[in-house]
């Protein structure tokens, strides 16, 4: 993730983005990781018990691992959003200084 931020930097500085480029770039980039964290972690790891991933490293959690879990976290995902578009704009404020 700090990668992706690094390089869309150095790249956006050396083609002269604008303050607006900048943040569509970092926004995009971060709701991206978001959505896959959202998908793949909570949907596919933790509500689908046919992976056995977390049954498998922490036995005691396997009666209570179901579908219905999906969304218990709803207002920290709710947050981190608020925090992405934040974050997005301070880079892209940042970046524009160079």
């Amino acid at each position: 993730m700090g990668g992706s931020i690094v390089i869309g930097a150095v790249d956006g500085i050396q083609n002269g983005f604008t303050f607006i480029r900048f943040f569509a770039r970092f926004l995009i980039i971060l709701l991206l990781l978001k959505t896959f964290d959202i998908i793949f972690f909570d949907w596919v790891l933790l509500c689908h018990r046919g992976f056995g991933f977390f049954e498998k490293y922490y036995p005691e959690v396997a009666d209570v691992l179901s579908a219905k879990l999906f969304g218990y976290n709803k207002k920290d995902h709710l947050i981190q959003t608020i925090g992405i578009v934040i974050g997005s704009f301070i880079v892209a404020w940042i970046c524009i200084l160079f």
